[in-house]
């Protein structure tokens, strides 16, 4: 293992406004490497018996000795925290640049605890952290947030929750890079319990290696492998989406109307073919990757990154969905909203399945039959997160907000 650890870690405490930063035990680097094991043993050392939406529940953003280098796949990271979807250990892992900037911040790993008094954006350097107040961007899409914090700082990444987080929905995301996300388990709605809307993190510190050139030589070696390798190929030209096509021709397990089937019907109309005819797809991936397994849509004057396979077969046939551009604006809405989209997507198909065998009536005159991709009420003119600025209620000690739920 050639390329370094930074050896520093940061803490940052909302309520008190302080910061800490200091130096890993050697012996948990050794023992636990990075990422989640990592992260893992930092909860257990501190959370075994937290609520998840308490003060005391850490964030910890956390890399691995081979983030910010050139080997492939070297963009993730992961974040751990317990989870209020299920009460256990989360771990959930991204692509996209945030890692790599984590890491030329000069920091393995990024924890925040405690609770802000009103809505921060935390600006993360190598010299240490501002705390800016953010009651402008409490309410607002995880798309304008972005936006608006890449503005002023130009150099930064930032990770960021959007309505979903805020109101405490139990599936929420952490987005960066607009439309990536720490997904699964709600780690959004944990930052929104700790009324945390973002954090910016810049730096330019360059990895350090032990043996720069024999790095360079194997990691040249292992480049040539993956390029030649066929699931590179396939990759690159259809995305995770060529899982649709297996899973209905070879596999049969396409998930369909909340997995009553493994076989879809209209599965023709969201294979990676009509995707990349529908949604002018354009090859991309994650910082320095060169699998370039992502794709970027544009459709109707909107723009996306996705969808991904997952995205889709739960959105999509999961909910009986044949139409590649309805997916493709409900994955907008949950990446601009901040919701997991699989879970977004198992949860309607559930409802959806209720409604036709008579177990629940219809909701404020919904129509949850399956294959209605209205139900929702999209609009492709309109933006689903305007009308949710508000301040954050006052709170129980619990961390849920009077005048919220956290469904």
């Amino acid at each position: 293992m050639y390329a370094a650890y930074t050896n520093r870690w940061i803490e940052i405490d909302l309520t008190r406004r302080r910061v800490e930063t200091g130096r890993p035990d050697p012996s948990l680097l050794d023992a636990y490497i990075g990422g989640k094991g990592l992260g893992f043993r930092l909860l257990a050392d501190r959370a075994l018996h937290t609520d998840p939406l308490s003060p005391e529940n850490p964030i910890i953003f956390v890399t691995g000795p081979l983030t910010g280098t050139t080997v492939p796949t070297g963009a993730r990271s992961a974040l751990v925290t317990k989870s209020p979807l299920f009460g256990g250990a989360l771990d959930s892992h991204v692509g996209g640049s945030i890692g790599p900037k984590i890491k030329a911040a000069g920091y393995d790993t990024l924890t925040v605890t405690g609770r802000a008094a009103s809505p921060l954006v935390l600006h993360v350097t190598p010299d240490g952290v501002d705390f800016l107040e953010a009651e402008d961007l409490w309410g607002r899409g995880v798309f304008e947030t972005e936006k608006a914090l890449r503005k002023k700082f130009a150099d930064g990444r930032v990770i960021s929750i959007g309505p979903a987080g805020e109101n405490l929905v139990r599936f929420a995301n952490v987005a960066n890079d607009l439309y990536r996300h720490y997904g699964r388990g709600g780690a959004g709605a944990v930052m929104g319990s700790k009324n945390l809307k973002a954090i910016v993190v810049e730096g330019d510190r360059k990895i350090e290696y032990s043996d720069r050139d024999e790095f360079v030589r194997l990691n040249r070696e292992l480049a040539k492998d993956v390029v030649a390798h066929p699931n590179r190929k396939r990759r690159y030209e259809l995305g995770t989406m060529m899982w649709v096509r297996m899973g209905q021709e070879i596999g049969r397990f396409l998930p369909t109307r909340n997995f009553q089937a493994g076989e879809f019907e209209g599965y023709e109309r969201i294979t990676s073919e009509t995707m990349n005819r529908e949604l002018h797809w354009e090859h991309t991936g994650c910082w320095r990757c060169i699998i370039r397994c992502s794709k970027f849509a544009r459709w109707d004057g909107k723009e996306l990154e996705g969808p991904e396979y997952e995205t889709t077969a739960f959105l999509g046939s999961g909910c009986g969905i044949a139409d590649a551009k309805t997916v493709a604006e409900a994955n907008w809405l949950c990446d601009d909203l901040g919701l997991d989209t699989i879970s977004c997507g198992v949860t309607s198909s559930f409802a959806m399945e209720c409604y036709e065998k008579g177990l629940v009536g219809d909701a404020d005159g919904l129509d949850l039959r399956f294959g209605n991709g209205g139900v929702a009420g999209v609009d492709s003119q309109d933006r689903a997160p305007r009308g949710h600025r508000r301040r954050p209620g006052r709170r129980h000690a619990t961390g849920r907000p009077t005048d919220r739920t956290g469904q």
